[in-house]
């Protein structure tokens, strides 16, 4: 089971940003600005832009768009395909030794 940092950097490199409606609906995550802050605390470069709309009723309503920077993208990438050779790795290596 992945954590909601997991599913929350998962989701900004599969569609690029993602918004507390965004993270409630499809990630069930109530509180992105304190997942955001936990992720930036880890040392993720997140940035954050303030988005002017209007909701149902008409009203203007302002809300966060969270985007991953581009070179952490990059890094985020390479780490995984990092870790994806370190598993591999080590099943072969536990293979060897049976």
């Amino acid at each position: 089971m992945s954590t909601q940092c997991d599913r929350i950097i998962d989701y900004i490199t599969q569609n690029g940003s993602i918004t507390s409606l965004e993270a409630m609906e499809s990630l069930g995550v109530m509180r992105l600005a304190s997942r955001i802050n936990d992720l930036k605390r880890s040392g993720f470069s997140i940035a954050s832009e303030t988005v002017k709309s209007k909701n149902r009723f008409g009203e203007t309503v302002y809300f966060s768009r969270y985007t991953m920077k581009e070179e952490q993208e990059n890094s985020r990438q390479a780490m995984l395909r990092s870790e994806d050779f370190l598993r591999q790795f080590v099943q072969a290596s536990w293979v060897i030794y049976l």
